[in-house]
């Protein structure tokens, strides 16, 4: 806990208008302009489906799970926009930029957020792939219900609207919440719990959720905290971003199970089986999968000798400032008698 309780990443929350009171404020009119902002997309979405005539605006508001690409668009830009909205009120509050929620303590870095896009993608072929004799009878076959021209149409505007409401969720939540909180408690812990326990019940109305309550929950809880734990190593939303945003394009547009997560773009669905035992082994084998690839990105970006290694705060501090010595010699040696009036007499 020594760790959470030294991060660099509370430490630099403490500047400008960071305590208890502003984190009220930010919070409860960071919430008015996340309200405000649903209550005009709703607004937005009655008057499409009157003055234009389009059904299928006025029909997300009557479903849990959006098909159709443009009512699967729409939530994501319903999801995504508020939370936005909520956080740059919150960091604008506390006085501090909007790039901030993104780059919190470094410039962000592309390439990070390259790497962790190829390791994630990586990780998640090869574990699916590699065959476990004894429980292939615990596995639902997969459908693959065939590429349409939606999918070309569709593809790339998705993946940049699932970008906006999984940033947008994380920028609330890990960017604002999650620092600001951890700044103004003194027991080292609770930023981290609270965050995830807030952004799990946020999740729970989700229909694939509800339905296996008992195994998403610690998936859930696990991978969050993971995030949590990266952003505060790295000291940038890189790999949180990442690991969000591939997440949801992967149960959105790849596999996910017939009836939740599953949309007319979905290329593989499964349906569960009929025997609840079954369906109890298949979760609890989706669990340990989740866990073991846990275990490798923790590996892979906290690992010295792995290709993704990522330094902590504290070695990217320390480089720095080794850096920054040769400089300072140099400028020394450079302007001799600037040193000389910098000695003690």
């Amino acid at each position: 806990m020594n760790f959470i309780r030294t991060s660099l990443c509370f430490e630099s929350q403490r500047r400008n208008r960071w305590r208890w009171p502003w984190l009220r404020w930010g919070i409860l009119l960071g919430s008015i302009g996340c309200l405000i902002a649903c209550v005009g997309f709703c607004f937005a979405l009655m008057i499409l489906e009157k003055s234009m005539d389009l059904t299928w605006a006025g029909d997300l508001l009557k479903t849990e799970s959006p098909t159709t690409p443009p009512q699967l668009a729409l939530a994501l830009l319903g999801v995504g926009i508020p939370f936005w909205i909520a956080a740059i009120v919150g960091t604008l509050i506390q006085g501090r930029s909007i790039r901030s929620l993104v780059s919190p303590l470094r410039p962000f870095r592309w390439g990070l957020a390259g790497k962790s896009v190829f390791l994630v993608s990586s990780l998640t072929i090869i574990i699916g792939a590699i065959p476990i004799p004894g429980i292939t009878h615990l596995i639902p076959s997969l459908e693959f219900t065939g590429l349409t021209l939606d999918h070309a149409f569709w593809l790339v505007p998705l993946l940049l609207f699932t970008l906006v409401q999984t940033s947008g969720e994380d920028a609330f939540f890990k960017g604002y919440l999650l620092r600001q909180l951890g700044a103004v408690t003194r027991v080292s812990f609770i930023a981290p719990m609270v965050v995830a326990a807030v952004f799990f019940c946020l999740h729970v109305g989700n229909p694939d959720m509800m339905n296996n309550l008992w195994i998403h929950m610690p998936m859930f809880v696990v991978t969050e905290l993971l995030a949590i734990y990266l952003l505060m190593r790295s000291g940038g939303m890189e790999i949180p971003l990442v690991l969000h945003w591939f997440n949801n394009v992967y149960i959105c547009l790849f596999v996910a199970e017939r009836g939740t997560q599953s949309n007319d773009l979905t290329l593989w669905v499964f349906e569960r089986f009929e025997d609840e035992a079954i369906n109890r082994s298949f979760d609890i084998l989706s669990l340990v999968y989740s866990l073991i690839s846990v275990g490798l990105l923790l590996l892979a970006f906290c690992w010295r000798r792995s290709p993704f290694y990522v330094p902590s705060m504290a070695e990217q501090e320390g480089a720095d400032q080794s850096a920054a010595a040769p400089e300072a010699k140099h400028e020394g040696e450079a302007n001799p008698e600037a040193e000389s009036e910098a000695r003690p007499q």
